[in-house]
């Protein structure tokens, strides 16, 4: 069967694997080790499930890095209130569509709320502020967006470091 699609973000790890980054939830209506095709474009890569962290809905996919896109920088800090970015998905269609949204303020567990309302398929999608992701949309309430701030990305990233692989360990890092 055909499974619904998400969103993610690239990340840079070594000179032979690309990361993306996106939401956790997909593994509620899929099976977490199936053989993933990550697409941009037209183009489709391999993919195959790294770590995954229900508790913050966040889950990393490793790709082989050979023709792949840049990838982009997380935030040094968590964007604040009032901060303007926007944010990326495929709500209801297969074209990329871009949604400007202000950061509202932070929810009690320390999540982003974007004064932008989410739609189906936006999940996994990267807020971007300054040209660095701010932040990972995984659903959203009434008029604003819920999106994982950096420092929580962060914490799963290392936790994903400490855990052995063959695989090296993901380090975001830009161009």
């Amino acid at each position: 069967g055909r499974y619904p699609g998400f969103t993610g973000v690239w990340f840079d790890a070594d000179n032979e694997r690309a990361y993306v980054l996106t939401v956790a939830h997909f593994c509620e209506r899929q099976e977490c080790d199936y053989p993933w095709v990550v697409r941009k474009g037209d183009k489709g890569f391999q993919a195959r499930l790294v770590g995954i962290d229900k508790k913050d809905d966040l889950a990393l996919l490793a790709i082989v890095k050979e023709g792949s896109p840049a990838p982009v920088s997380l935030a040094e800090s968590d964007p604040t209130e009032g901060q303007a970015g926007a944010y990326y998905g495929y709500p209801h269609s297969s074209r990329l569509r871009r949604r400007d949204a202000v950061v509202r303020g932070k929810a009690t567990n320390g999540d982003l709320l974007l004064a932008t309302p989410p739609q189906q398929g936006d999940s996994g999608g990267g807020f971007f502020v300054q040209g660095r992701v701010g932040g990972v949309v995984w659903g959203g309430g009434g008029t604003d967006a819920v999106a994982r701030p950096p420092t929580a990305i962060r914490r799963f990233l290392d936790r994903c470091r400490r855990k052995p692989s063959p695989s090296p360990a993901p380090t975001p890092r830009g161009n």
